[in-house]
């Protein structure tokens, strides 16, 4: 006959009791792994968000330095045309100005080749009026390239 104290499990076997208390220490350390393991996976998982994060801002990042980049590019190709147009353009001016400058030279030269000779002496020198005429549009037209060439020297 049982009595009614083996009912509540006060009188078990030794074994038996020894085999559930293995049992439920086993649970129990099997429960405190899970709970590390879960504990490690929100921990890692939290790394890989907070990575995953940090990884998207350095692609806006980076995207929008390339961005900018392309833009600094398409602005140096620019000036970079400007430059080449202002280089053509200072050639030119050059060309202009030596051309210019040789010009000044030869009528110094000519100037001081053939002396002091005054506009009214060679005017006086005319044979007749028709010559006259001929001596002071050819003077007009020396005088008028003579005063543009100064302006354009000295201005």
């Amino acid at each position: 006959m049982v009595s009614s104290l083996d009912l509540y499990g006060l009188f078990r076997a030794p074994t038996e009791t020894q085999d559930l208390d293995q049992i439920n220490n086993l649970i129990e350390r099997t429960k405190k792994q899970l709970s590390n393991t879960v504990y490690r996976e929100k921990s890692v998982l939290s790394s890989l968000l907070s990575s995953q994060k940090e990884l998207d801002k350095i692609e806006k990042d980076l995207e929008t330095l390339n961005n900018k980049l392309k833009t600094v590019q398409r602005g140096i190709a620019n000036l970079e045309k400007e430059l080449t147009n202002c280089q053509r353009e200072l050639n030119y001016l050059n060309q202009m100005y030596q051309a210019r400058q040789e010009k000044f030279n030869k009528r110094l030269t000519a100037a001081y080749k053939y002396g002091p000779m005054s506009y009214l002496e060679i005017l006086v020198s005319a044979e007749n009026f028709s010559d006259l005429v001929s001596k002071f549009e050819t003077l007009s037209y020396f005088l008028r390239s003579d005063i543009s060439l100064l302006r354009r020297k000295f201005h």
